[in-house]
Formats: C-alpha cells, structure tokens, sequence
C-alpha cells in the first residue's frame, strides 16, 4: 500500500518553539530526509531556534516564521508558504498556531503532535490537521507512568504519515564557522 508521504515532492516540517526542542526534532527531521531523498524539504523555524539548524545539510531549506510577529506578518508569511505548494506537512510543535500555519499551507497531508491537555487545540485540530497523534504525557506523569521522550513523540508523527522512523540518532552538525568559535 502507497502512503500519501511516499509521493510527497514538497515536505514542510514546522517547528517554532524553543531551541532544544528543535534539537530533539532532529532525528525526525533526518528520518524525513531519509525516507524521501528526492523531496525538497523545508524546514520552518522561528528566529530563536533558527541558529540551530543554520548550516544543517539535511533540509533543502529554513525559513522563518516568528510567532512574535504582528499578526499582520504572520498571515503574510504563512500565505507565501501556501505558495510553495507543500504535498505533506509536518506539525511536531503542538501548538494551535502551528496548525494553522499548517492548514494555511494546503498540503494534502497536515500530520501533528496534539497535547490532550490542551482542550481548544484539541477541538481545533481535526480541522486544520489531516492526521493526529495525541500526547497523553501529563496523563501519564500523574500517574507515575513513563512519559515518552520528546523524540518518541515526533516519532508519532512521521509514522502518522507512514514516513520510516531512521535510527534516532541525535546528530547535530556543526558548521565549520561554529567548530572555529568552539575551538
């Protein structure tokens, strides 16, 4: 059976929040690549976690989106992505904006991370996104359960789009700029 993810020729991968976070989406990221070298993946950070993946050589591409803006110029932006024509869209920051951004991009497949918690979101979700994968991690830490890693959670999401999951591995490149600074 074909997924709709095997066809995807434009993949967006939203991740707008904070700067580990982007970090820890990584392996997912790579997985993506993995699993559809030809695609032209873009990856859409925010102005603070941005320097984490400048220079990375697995998206074809970063663009910014601040949900700090105006909202003047978050419409603009997310308008110009619609342009792009994304085929998939992959939503690891739960975050209701982020689903907008999402819907707004009219890719065919909207796949996110939804936290159960969050009760407008979860209202909100299956109108902006295609595919979801509720997080139960408050659920589980109240009752002394394991929570799942955020890595386990962007995992969640890939397999949503029936993307395989790579190895895992946290593998941050590090521009030859940045090795310089360390050394």
């Amino acid at each position: 059976i074909m997924t709709i993810a095997e066809h995807a020729a434009r993949v967006l991968v939203i991740r707008t929040d904070k700067v580990g976070d982007m970090l820890l989406s990584m392996p997912a990221i790579k997985a993506v690549r993995a699993s559809l070298p030809g695609a032209h993946l873009t990856v859409l950070a925010s102005a603070y976690n941005e320097p984490a993946v400048r220079g990375w050589n697995v998206p074809d591409m970063v663009e910014i989106y601040d949900p700090a803006w105006p909202m003047r110029k978050r419409l603009t932006a997310a308008m110009a992505l619609r342009r792009q024509r994304f085929d998939l869209c992959l939503v690891l920051h739960p975050d209701l904006e982020a689903y907008g951004v999402a819907r707004l991009t009219g890719a065919a497949v909207r796949a996110g991370l939804v936290h159960a918690r969050r009760v407008l979101d979860r209202l909100c979700a299956p109108a902006w996104l295609t595919h979801r994968s509720i997080c139960r991690v408050d659920r589980a830490a109240s009752r002394g359960l394991k929570v799942p890693h955020e890595i386990d959670l962007t995992r969640s999401v890939l397999e949503l789009a029936g993307l395989k999951w790579g190895d895992g591995e946290l593998d941050v490149g590090v521009s030859v700029d940045a090795s310089r600074w360390a050394d």
